[in-house]
């Protein structure tokens, strides 16, 4: 029995290698004794010619607007021809009516064809031809050939871009080149870079370099106002090209200095535990190349013609943020971090204007918004301060938002880089502190700190003797654990506050939260006037 004629549609994004496999298709159909048409639309080769990158070219009749296809095989069969398949390169192209005419000769004439097209443009929105073949092909199949993003992730997107910038808007079809340097040109991107219209060019803002970090004395010196505008965006840092890729030595460029920014000479950078999730991409889709780092301080070296918040010398910090809208009621009251637009992060995150990575603090150079960074007082030692930009000031800001202080009986879970700051600010404001710790070996720690009292959680039914006790609960661990038993512990109108950030959701009970009247909060860094 003769197989029933089939329409299939192979489809993927630019440089699947389409146009190569509807080459080898009609080469072997051709080898088998076979006879067939080629057709195609607006091949970057010219009209009337099926090209691939691999340099493979066959004359192919080139499918107008207003070709009849249907129509041109029946004329071509009455005259005797004979047709065993059809290729169809630049599916994407055609009109919806002939895919419908390629569906038409498939199922009335006995032809089976192939047809072979790029699913979606750049705007992410599909094709009008690769619509209708969806919707009609009795097969789809996905190139097996996955496109790669500059990244070395799997390329999902097409992207245009003009001047090496991606756009979104435009005719839906203009042939242009992926040549490096053209004006009009395409590339391929995977989903994140896409949506972050993060492009092979705007990737190479920096490249690879073998300098490793420190860097010296001399290198770091601060230069006069005109040198520094020359150097300042020739930046050398640690950055982690991947994920899950060691941190490697980078040069990239800083944006120029603006009126309102200041540049910095980065003299420490504390190494925070998100730095280490985010560069193994553990919190989500991550933007790489990725420079990590927001716990920063260096000295003033450049300041912007309008800036009057620092001068070149100054002591300065940056923490976890470096813009947001500015507009919003939390913008406007110093709780930027809860920016309704959200905060732009120091790294891993797009600038304000949509398109430009943000690159943290494993560097040598940094520029920033003067409203976005903090003076350092010229008495405090810089390695020193740098943890508070991030882990001290993500403590400090929920105790003194819920009133630690005397009289107020305050608990923290955990000892780590976030517990040991909350220990610390919670008793120097007059709280009585209790520590929370599966490591007994940390209670010496813990008093030395500040902690009046320390409780193993090793121990059973440890929580019992606290059962209504505390005003306030500082969970700074990211561990799983029954958080009702220390919801337990909160008197009436007693909070628990997430800091840390869990690997699952807690399973809360009403019972827990009810007989007291308790809260359970979260907290998220600080604002600027809180630093």
């Amino acid at each position: 029995m003769h197989p029933v004629a089939e329409l299939i549609y192979y489809c993927g994004t630019m440089d699947s290698g389409k146009s190569t496999l509807a080459l080898q298709t009609a080469h072997n159909h051709k080898s088998r004794g076979r006879t067939g048409l080629i057709f195609t639309s607006k091949d970057r080769a010219g009209s009337g010619v099926i090209s691939s990158r691999l340099g493979l070219q066959s004359a192919a009749i080139e499918v107008d607007p207003d070709l009849d296809i249907h129509r041109l095989v029946v004329e071509r069969l009455s005259l005797g021809d004979r047709i065993d398949y059809i290729i169809c390169d630049e599916a994407q192209f055609y009109q919806a009516e002939q895919i419908e005419q390629l569906a038409k000769i498939v199922d009335g004439l006995g032809i089976d064809v192939f047809a072979f097209g790029i699913l979606a443009d750049f705007r992410t929105k599909l094709f009008p031809g690769s619509a209708r073949l969806v919707e009609l092909a009795d097969r789809v199949n996905t190139l097996q050939v996955e496109a790669l993003c500059w990244c070395g992730s799997r390329a999902t997107h097409n992207a245009r871009t003009l001047g090496g910038v991606m756009v979104t808007e435009g005719e839906q079809v203009v042939v242009g080149d992926v040549a490096p340097g053209a004006e009009v040109a395409y590339e391929v991107l995977c989903r994140r870079h896409h949506m972050r219209r993060v492009t092979a060019r705007a990737s190479r803002a920096g490249h690879t370099s073998p300098l490793p970090l420190p860097f010296t004395e001399t290198e770091s010196k601060t230069t006069s106002k005109n040198e520094h505008r020359e150097k300042q965006m020739k930046v050398r840092g640690y950055a982690a090209m991947s994920a899950k890729a060691p941190l490697a030595p980078w040069e990239f460029e800083r944006r120029d200095l603006g009126a309102h920014d200041v540049a910095l000479d980065i003299k420490y950078s504390g190494i925070c535990h998100s730095d280490i999730h985010q560069a193994r991409e553990e919190w989500g889709p991550a933007i790489f190349p990725m420079v990590p780092g927001h716990e920063i301080a260096g000295v003033v070296s450049s300041v912007g013609s309008a800036v009057t918040k620092f001068k070149v010398g100054d002591l300065i910090g940056v923490g976890v943020f470096v813009d947001s809208c500015r507009v919003c009621e939390p913008c406007k009251n110093g709780t930027q971090q809860y920016c309704i637009e959200g905060m732009t992060g120091t790294y891993n995150q797009l600038e304000r204007d949509g398109k430009t990575p943000a690159m943290g603090g494993y560097s040598n150079v940094m520029v920033v918004n003067e409203d976005y960074a903090v003076t350092i007082p010229a008495n405090l030692s810089l390695d020193g301060v740098a943890p508070l930009l991030c882990a001290g000031i993500t403590l400090y800001s929920p105790i003194k938002h819920w009133k630690a202080g005397p009289g107020k009986k305050v608990a923290v879970m955990g000892l780590g880089g976030l517990g040991h700051m909350g220990v610390k600010f919670a008793a120097a404001m007059g709280a009585e502190v209790t520590v929370f710790s599966h490591s007994p070996s940390k209670e010496g720690d813990a008093k030395a700190m500040g902690a009046h009292h320390f409780v193993s959680t090793k121990s059973e039914g440890f929580h019992n003797k606290y059962s209504k006790h505390f005003d306030l609960i500082l969970n700074t661990v990211s561990a799983e654990l029954d958080i009702n038993i220390y919801l337990s512990m909160l008197g009436v109108d007693g909070t628990l506050v997430v800091i840390g950030l869990p690997g699952k959701p807690y399973s809360v009970e009403a019972g827990s939260l009810l007989p007291a009247r308790r809260s359970l909060s979260g907290s998220m860094i600080g604002g600027i006037p809180e630093m």
